[in-house]
Parts: structure tokens; C-alpha cells; sequence
């Protein structure tokens, strides 16, 4: 699992030469090490305007503040080419992929240890509707019980 830092901010202008409009909504810049592209992916999929590695120079998080500020959106440059050369080299996704973010969600924590119950009282839904998306998720990924889903989790490194 990644060590992610996400943040909410309000972006305004110093000084009409720093940055030259103010950004109405919060934006969301992730910061993470150690993170798998595709974990990469779902978090700009989810809506954070930037991406940040923990080595990137500090310039590159005062250009990716700026550039998120003009309504833009940032991926540091050694992100970028992980996504590029993954691009190149896995053309079989794996079979995770396929679920939705809810679905992925709830695979991470069924394979964290946590019961269905659990998971229903984390995430405010119901047992029946959790119990759905692991019946889902089994499907989408030929498995047939909560260890074989921890297996493919531990095989894929979702987890640590």
C-alpha cells in the first residue's frame, strides 16, 4: 500500500505576476511514494487536479500550484513516464482494473482484515449492499471466497 498525502486547497493570488486567477472550488494535489501506477490513475480518475511523487523538488510543487491555480492539471515528470512505459509494456491489464472504485474500495479492506459489517459501518452503507460488491468483485475476478481475494491482493500488491 502507498503512503499518500492529499490536500484541499484554496488557491489565490498573491500578486497579479505569481498567479493571475483565483480558483472558486478546492483543488486537490496528491503526494505519494512508493505508489503503483495504477493507484496513480484512480486518484486523478477520482478528481485531484495534481500528482506529485514525495522526491519531487520543491519547484515542481510551486509550478504544479500554479498551474492547478489557471484551471490546469499536474503530473510530476517522473510519474509521467511510469505512466508511458507502463503503457508500452503491460497491454494485459490485470483483471482488477476491471472493478469499479467502490469495488476496488472494498477489496483493499476485505483483504485489510475488516468484516463486511465492518466495511458497512466505515464506508455508511449496508451490509447487503457491501455483500454485492464482494459478489461483484468475485465475479469479475474468477475467485471464490475472502482468502482467495487477500491471495490476489498480496499477488498484485494492493496491500502490503
Amino acid at each position: 500500500m502507498c503512503s499518500c498525502w492529499t490536500s484541499p486547497c484554496r488557491v489565490q493570488a498573491a500578486s497579479p505576476s505569481s498567479i493571475s486567477s483565483r480558483v472558486s472550488a478546492p483543488v486537490f494535489l496528491s503526494w505519494c511514494s512508493a505508489c503503483m501506477p495504477r493507484t496513480n490513475m484512480r486518484v486523478l480518475k477520482a478528481g485531484a487536479a495534481g500528482y506529485l511523487t514525495k522526491e519531487s523538488a520543491p519547484d515542481q510543487l510551486i509550478t504544479a500550484i500554479q498551474k492547478v491555480a489557471r484551471g490546469g492539471k499536474y503530473v510530476s515528470p517522473s510519474l509521467m513516464e511510469k505512466f508511458v512505459s507502463d503503457l508500452g509494456t503491460d497491454m494485459k491489464k490485470p483483471r482488477h482494473e476491471a472493478l469499479s472504485d467502490r469495488e476496488f474500495q472494498v477489496l483493499c479492506v476485505i483483504a485489510a482484515g475488516k468484516t463486511l459489517t465492518e466495511i458497512a459501518e466505515d464506508l455508511g452503507l449496508s451490509v447487503k449492499t457491501v455483500s454485492t460488491h464482494r459478489t461483484r468483485m468475485l465475479k469479475k475476478l474468477r475467485l471464490r471466497n475472502n482468502a482467495d481475494l487477500i491471495h490476489y491482493a498480496i499477488r498484485n500488491k494492493l496491500i502490503s
